[in-house]
């Protein structure tokens, strides 16, 4: 088992960190050559095959090798990860555990270009400080909820 403390940063709260893996450059090289009936032919050869593999999107070979990580990231990236079903994962309970008040808060918004359906345009400004105020105030009334015993079903 492979195990590493190292955490690559992303965005202000977020973390990736590599926690295990199975296979490896070896294992996608025998799934490769697989489809030949061939074993490896040696580093040099191997690691030619490797790099035209990813320059021709050639991935499937890939897929051999697993990897394990421990992720820190907003929950709309979760979901959309959930939604297209791209491993499987575990995460913290909040039925089990009293999860931290920690949000991901963007350094500015875009918003929907009426010109291009698939741009974006930039919010003014403006709109940070009553969206901060907002969701303080919404934070505020979860928590007293929360400490008078109600739970969310």
């Amino acid at each position: 088992m492979v195990q590493s403390t190292e955490k690559i940063n992303v965005l202000d709260k977020g973390f990736v960190r590599l926690v295990d893996f199975m296979g490896g450059d070896d294992r996608a090289v025998q799934a490769a050559r697989v489809s030949f009936g061939a074993v490896s032919k040696g580093p040099e050869q191997d690691k030619r095959l490797i790099k035209y593999l990813m320059e021709h999107a050639h991935h499937t070979p890939f897929e051999h090798c697993y990897f394990q990580f421990h992720i820190c990231c907003p929950i709309y990236v979760a979901r959309q990860w959930m939604r297209h079903r791209w491993g499987s994962y575990n995460e913290v309970s909040a039925r089990y555990t009293e999860v931290k008040d920690e949000f991901y808060i963007p350094a500015s918004f875009r918003g929907q270009d009426t010109k291009n359906k698939q741009g974006s345009v930039r919010i003014p400004h403006w709109i940070m400080p009553p969206y901060l105020k907002s969701m303080k105030k919404a934070l505020k009334h979860l928590t007293r909820l929360t400490k008078n015993c109600w739970k969310p079903a």
